[in-house]
């Protein structure tokens, strides 16, 4: 079943295949995404902001910050560009980074 999204300036469906892979269906394309980028997704939609993302994401995994960090800013890099994330969305996110 695919679960709907509209709280990221655009609004899509996904679904989570039985491997963990997401796919995302859209005008035409076809996007797939790992199980870090759609806890990232989720976190995303429910209008966390971008350091509690990365806070909650470091209680879960046994990594480094700045290997949260940089997989936050490419996952975020990523939907922007196959337009999942609103320019304004995503740049309120980046700015949050700076905001510790």
């Amino acid at each position: 079943m695919a679960k709907k999204y509209k709280n990221l300036g655009t609004k899509f469906s996904m679904r989570v295949e039985d491997d963990g892979i997401g796919v995302i269906s859209t005008n035409g394309g076809v996007y797939m995404i790992n199980g870090v980028a759609i806890e990232f997704l989720n976190l995303l939609n429910s209008q966390k902001n971008s350091n509690d993302i990365i806070y909650e994401m470091l209680k879960k995994y046994d990594v480094n910050y700045s290997t949260i960090l940089q997989d936050y800013v490419n996952t975020l890099n990523q939907l922007h560009d196959y337009k999942f994330l609103s320019t304004d969305f995503y740049e309120k996110k980046i700015k949050e980074l700076d905001e510790k």
